[in-house]
């Protein structure tokens, strides 16, 4: 079974979760701050042109060499968490334990149909359809939509990191989401790996995907 998807108010996809939580099915794209941003730039949130500085913007509206080009990373953990809540109605950043239940729902195979009905839903905006259509020519399942980065949660004792970064990230880390809790950067450095998902109450989404 495909895990269940909803669209957000600014139309991104995400999981719906068994609570009344869904979960960003990729990771927070550049596009998708900039919609909710409205003045991207600003100093209110986070220095956007650093973030840029560390993973060059690429145009949603062509193919870019790597998808990271597409996800807005070098994010420090309050600017991760300031970002998630002007997302979305009630916006914040996942718990561990949300993100590890749309990782394991996100593990579910990818059939070519599923992926077709969800790119056709009238209110998916145009920067997550372009990025979905891409990444799904060599996605097995859902999860590999959006995979490859370390993304920002809430863990029991502060932010951390859950992902499974690529390897040309050069990041050295054991990290099994499904048995460790979240990893705690040893620096406070902006690297291009860290991004965040989206956490939203249901029933602020814009519609069932």
């Amino acid at each position: 079974m495909p895990p269940a998807l909803v669209v957000d108010a600014h139309g991104f996809p995400a999981v719906a979760l068994a609570g009344q939580v869904a979960v960003g099915l990729l990771p927070v794209l550049k596009a998708q701050f900039e919609v909710a941003h409205g003045t991207p730039g600003g100093p209110d949130l986070l220095p956007y042109a650093d973030c840029c500085r560390v993973n060059p913007r690429a145009s949603w509206r062509a193919a870019a060499a790597s998808p990271e080009g597409h996800y807005l990373t070098g994010v420090l953990p309050a600017e991760a968490a300031a970002v998630a809540a002007r997302l979305a109605p009630g916006g914040r950043l996942a718990t561990a334990d949300e993100w590890r239940e749309a990782d394991a729902l996100l593990d579910a195979p990818l059939a070519p149909e599923h992926l077709t009905q969800l790119l056709a839903v009238a209110k998916l905006h145009p920067a997550a359809r372009a990025v979905l259509r891409r990444a799904g020519t060599a996605a097995a399942t859902w999860r590999g939509l959006g995979d490859g980065l370390l993304e920002w949660v809430q863990g029991p004792t502060g932010p951390g990191l859950y992902g499974r970064p690529r390897r040309d990230f050069g990041i050295h880390l054991i990290l099994n989401p499904r048995i460790h809790p979240p990893a705690t950067p040893r620096g406070h450095d902006r690297h291009r790996a860290y991004g965040l998902r989206l956490a939203f109450p249901r029933g602020t989404e814009g519609r069932r995907a």
